[in-house]
């Protein structure tokens, strides 16, 4: 998703919380699809913790948001999930 002027902070970049949104909502997406494809019951994954967070290097207003996640372990009642975000310039 384009970075918009809204998901600034004060310093002109954006904001850490939007980041951290689209890290749980492609965490969820994922482990959904995940237990879905697992049972034959519908459920809906929740978020119970967020074991680590590494903001490498500031995204700008304007660059692409890339969000992938990957899960990395699974038992019947849980599911491991890496979530990367990378910026894209789009302009350059």
């Amino acid at each position: 998703r384009i970075m918009r002027p809204d998901d600034a902070n004060i310093a002109g970049n954006v904001h850490g919380g939007t980041i951290l949104k689209m890290i749980e909502e492609a965490g969820a997406i994922i482990s959904t699809r995940h237990c879905n494809s697992q049972s034959g019951e519908k459920c809906v994954a929740a978020l119970a913790r967020v074991e680590r967070t590494d903001f490498l290097s500031p995204m700008s207003i304007g660059e692409v948001g890339h969000v992938s996640a990957e899960i990395s372990y699974t038992s019947k009642h849980s599911v491991e999930v890496q979530v990367n975000v990378m910026a894209e310039n789009i302009l350059t």
